[in-house]
Formats: structure tokens, C-alpha cells, sequence
């Protein structure tokens, strides 16, 4: 059964992603890990004798981080905790999941600028170029609510097919309305012939009742995009991570999901296009 990974620092910042990751959970019936990368150094601020010992310590804190926020004993949920210790919080990540199957990875959003949550929005960040799994990012002030409106942001290219039909895969426990958002600094007419080889190209992998599109004719994507998605009560937005040596138009260009990342209110879902 494929999983879901929480990350965290134990910062507050992180809490919001760990209560959506139990939610998540919940609704697709499968294990969630809890997470955290140690640092030697952190090893060593436990002040035990050895690795072993600190590991322990860390766990036993991860445990009642866990216990803390979300009002709960642990043995009452499907929830079982891990400490990697690594050189860094990405190279934790990806050594732990290694071979292992994943549904999906959850991470804290960038904060309120401390330098613990500028860490850990700085790992989210990392993560989101490094992740082989679908990786999302929680804002830390988020309530989960149920998924009834989904967006995502598209450029009309093969590999938006292919992504969409994972994720209908993913959130189909739940099967909420799917809203294809496009916007474009490009000639109208173009688009528009791009929308329909998109649709016609779509229907023949994917069969889902609920899609809407949407064309937004605009020179300022991000603000464009930001301001549609919280006209259209998003619950969750999806984009997808360019490769670096990507030649895409300025929708999804490379540094657009970080920038997405840091500053909407909603869940981001970032798929990988390296992967």
C-alpha cells in the first residue's frame, strides 16, 4: 500500500501540513509517516551519549509533537513516526523514501520568517525541484476542509495529460471538480485552437465528468493566477515543476511554483517533470 511521508522541524509552521496529512490519511485508508531529518549537530544538542540514544530522544519528542497538536494518543491513529539522520533535510527525504511506495509527500509552506520556518520553507522549496513523488505544500495557517474544488494551473502540453490523469488517480476517493486554469500573455485566437487540441487530446486519456476550463488573457501571471484561484474558492491548487532546461512559456516557467508556494493561502500540489 503506497504511502503518505510528513515531513517536519517541529516548528508551528509545520503543524497545519501534519493535521492535513491525518486528514489525508483518513480519506484514502493508507499509513502516514511523520518525519523528521536530525542533523548531527541537533543529535548533539540532545545531549545523550550516543546516536542511538539521541535518535531515541528525538522520536520520543516527535511522538508528543504529534500527540500535542493533534489532541490525540498516537495509538488511536494510523500514524507511526521516523528519525533519519542525514547532512541535509533533502538528502534525508529522498534516502528514506528511497524504494519505498508513495502516495504522496506533505511539507510545511514558507512562514513567518524565523529562522526555523525559513528553513523549512527553504527544504519545501528544495524538495519541490528533488521530489520524484507528488509533493505537497501546506500554508501554516490552513484548515483542512473537503476537497470539493481542485485547479490546476496548465500550459496545454502533453505532459499536463499525463499528470492529470495521476492526480484524478490520487483524489479519486473524493472526486471533486476539476478546474483547468489557464492564463496567457498570448494572441487570443492561438489559445483558444490550443484549448481545443488540449480538450480533444485530454478526453482520450482521461474520463472525469467534472472539468471545467478557464482562459485568463493576462501580462502578470502570477498576480493573474493568485487572484483567479481565490475567485474560484480553491481547495487545493496543483502545477507542475519545469526542468531546469526547460523551454515552456511564461506560465509554468521553472521558478513560478516556488513563487505560487510562497504566497497562496491554499494547499499546493507540485508534480515533477523530471520524474
Amino acid at each position: 500500500m503506497k504511502k503518505i511521508i510528513y515531513t517536519t522541524d517541529f516548528s508551528k509552521n509545520s503543524v497545519a501540513a501534519l493535521k492535513y496529512a491525518v486528514a489525508l490519511g483518513e480519506i484514502f485508508n493508507t499509513d502516514v509517516i511523520v518525519l523528521h531529518i536530525a542533523t548531527h549537530r541537533e543529535l548533539g544538542l540532545t545531549k545523550k551519549d550516543n546516536e542511538k540514544e539521541a535518535r531515541i530522544a528525538l522520536k520520543d519528542k516527535l511522538k508528543e509533537f504529534c500527540s500535542e497538536h493533534l489532541e490525540e494518543d498516537l495509538s488511536d491513529l494510523n500514524l507511526t513516526v521516523a528519525v533519519k539522520v542525514a547532512s541535509s533535510v533533502t538528502k534525508g527525504i529522498l534516502d528514506f523514501t528511497r524504494d519505498m511506495e508513495i502516495k504522496i509527500l506533505i511539507m510545511g509552506a514558507c512562514g513567518s520568517g524565523s529562522f526555523k520556518d525559513f528553513f523549512l520553507g527553504s527544504s519545501t522549496k528544495d524538495m519541490l525541484e528533488l521530489s520524484p513523488y507528488p509533493l505537497l505544500a501546506v500554508p501554516p495557517n490552513y484548515r483542512f476542509t473537503e476537497l470539493q474544488n481542485v485547479v490546476y494551473t496548465t500550459d496545454f502540453e502533453q505532459e499536463d495529460i499525463i499528470n492529470l490523469k495521476e492526480l484524478l488517480s490520487l483524489l479519486k476517493p473524493v472526486q471533486p471538480k476539476l478546474i483547468i486554469l489557464h492564463v496567457s500573455d498570448q494572441d487570443e485566437t492561438m489559445t483558444r485552437n490550443l484549448l481545443e487540441w488540449f480538450k480533444k487530446n485530454l478526453a482520450k486519456k482521461v474520463e472525469y465528468s467534472h472539468i471545467e476550463f478557464k482562459i485568463i488573457f493576462s501580462d502578470n501571471i502570477l498576480k493573474s493566477l493568485k487572484e483567479n484561484i481565490e475567485n474560484l474558492d480553491a481547495d487545493m491548487v496543483v502545477m507542475l515543476e519545469r526542468k531546469p532546461d526547460s523551454q515552456k512559456s511564461s506560465l509554468l516557467h521553472r521558478d513560478l511554483v516556488k513563487r505560487m508556494q510562497s504566497c497562496i493561502e491554499v494547499p499546493l500540489l507540485s508534480f515533477n517533470e523530471k520524474f
